[in-house]
């Protein structure tokens, strides 16, 4: 079973909006859409900028700094079938404590 990490609490993460949340020195986009909530490596693949910072509607985000839009569930971008972001799997417990897959650092280049 892969290991987890704790993130934060449910309420932490505002519908409609990403936050950053940093892990040895790693920094992951959370979002909050209708409740449900995903985790994606924070760099948007284009620049390099803040995926964290984005909007989310309809399960998507959109890149604040150029507009790139991805699927916060599979990682795939709209606008280039060879473009993701890694997708990492959402644990939340009963305490509605929010946790992460921790990353395989073998397979963050995927």
């Amino acid at each position: 079973m892969a290991e987890k990490i704790l993130i934060g609490r449910k309420e932490d993460f505002p519908e409609r909006e990403g936050k950053v949340v940093e892990i040895n020195g790693v920094k992951y986009a959370v979002f909050n859409d209708k409740g449900e909530i995903s985790v994606i490596d924070n760099a948007c693949p284009h620049k390099g900028k803040s995926l964290g910072e984005g909007m989310i509607s309809e399960g998507k985000v959109t890149c604040p700094h150029h507009g790139w839009v991805f699927d916060v569930k599979s990682g795939q971008c709209d606008f280039f079938d060879a473009v993701k972001v890694k997708v990492f799997n959402v644990f939340i417990d009963k305490e509605e404590k929010v946790y992460m897959e921790a990353p395989d650092e073998n397979k963050r280049d995927e």
